[in-house]
């Protein structure tokens, strides 16, 4: 039995990263047309040759792929703009058998210079293949095509197959909701923002009279304290930096490459992961915007606290130096 193989390795590696998929759980694929893979994991090149490496792959169940023959490997670059195409001996391929789930260091060296596209590959390459082939359905332990080399039968294997992969997931969940946080709650102040102790300047009332405008004092909102305690040094609005971040970071990306590589990942394509993560964080990034200096991120006037209302020595009076209790430096929004 002959198929013709054809993929672009590109969506492949997009389903495998979505779905966090590795070669194992690939393996359940059914069509056969489509089980014969290639998975790029580092390209080279200088003004003589282009190296490529890889390992050929079958992600089949239950059939064995052999008699590869007439195969083509097209390189695109990561945003999916062709460079060339490659075209593989068969003999080769002569001697090449792949069982259920199986997998074979492959390296491609062909002679050419690709120095003036190869800023192309700065983000990583993706690798479009097509050959033909011959399977036949494998007889695990007693199998004169590939030898028995698993030592196994396939089907016997697929309830701890998906069990472990259902595992690694729920670790990969568990690792992607618990990441390190690089500002955690003030420790000194409990997140607050303010200390224990009453404000020397207003004696824990809150507010600060100005002096020298009547018989009477004027009050305004204690300048120097948060709602008549000392206000903590040690953080911002309640937020400090976290001094454990950077040790913390390290391990918790240790721990995730090590789940991906139970999963099958590779290094080259576990760095391409990162990268499209972070093409992808930045281009969805907003900053987040700063308390506005004057309200504290409160949106209440500063003067009059949000009641629109305050005493000038004789009587109550219309604040002015806002319209409607509201902080006009930020507009009410609490930020800059």
């Amino acid at each position: 039995m002959k198929a013709i193989w054809k993929m672009w390795l590109g969506i492949f590696m997009v389903v495998m990263m979505m779905t966090g998929m590795g070669i194992d759980a690939m393996a359940a694929q059914t069509d056969i047309n489509n089980c014969l893979v290639y998975y790029p994991t580092e390209m080279t090149w200088d003004d003589k040759q282009v190296n490529i490496s890889g390992y050929l792959g079958n992600t089949s169940s239950a059939y064995d792929i052999y008699e590869l023959e007439d195969a083509e490997l097209s390189i695109y670059d990561s945003s999916g703009k062709y460079a060339f195409t490659v075209n593989i001996a068969d003999m080769s391929l002569k001697d090449i058998v792949l069982s259920p789930g199986g997998t074979r260091e492959f390296n491609i060296t062909v002679s050419g210079n690709i120095q003036e596209i190869g800023d192309q590959f700065t983000n990583g390459f993706y690798a479009f293949i097509s050959a033909s082939f011959t399977y036949q359905k494998c007889s695990g332990r007693n199998c004169k095509i590939c030898g028995g080399t698993q030592q196994n039968s396939v089907q016997s294997n697929t309830n701890k197959k998906q069990s472990s992969k259902d595992s690694l997931e729920a670790q990969m969940d568990e690792l992607m909701n618990n990441k390190p946080s690089i500002s955690i709650s003030c420790s000194y102040c409990g997140g607050d923002g303010k200390l224990d102790k009453l404000c020397n300047s207003c004696k824990g009332s809150g507010y600060k009279a100005i002096p020298g405008i009547t018989m009477f004092a004027a009050s305004v909102p204690c300048p120097d304290c948060k709602d008549g305690y000392q206000q903590c040094t040690h953080c911002f609005l309640g937020m400090m930096i976290n001094p454990d971040y950077e040790a913390e970071q390290k391990a918790w990306t240790e721990k995730r490459h090590d789940i991906w590589h139970q999963m099958g990942y590779s290094d080259a394509q576990i760095r391409r992961m990162e990268i499209e993560e972070a093409q992808a964080f930045l281009d969805n990034y907003e900053p987040v915007p700063s308390p506005c200096s004057s309200c504290n991120g409160s949106k209440k006037c500063w003067m009059c606290n949000g009641s629109h209302r305050f005493f000038n020595g004789f009587r109550y009076q219309d604040c002015t130096k806002c319209i409607d209790g509201t902080c006009t430096a930020c507009g009410g929004t609490g930020q800059r």
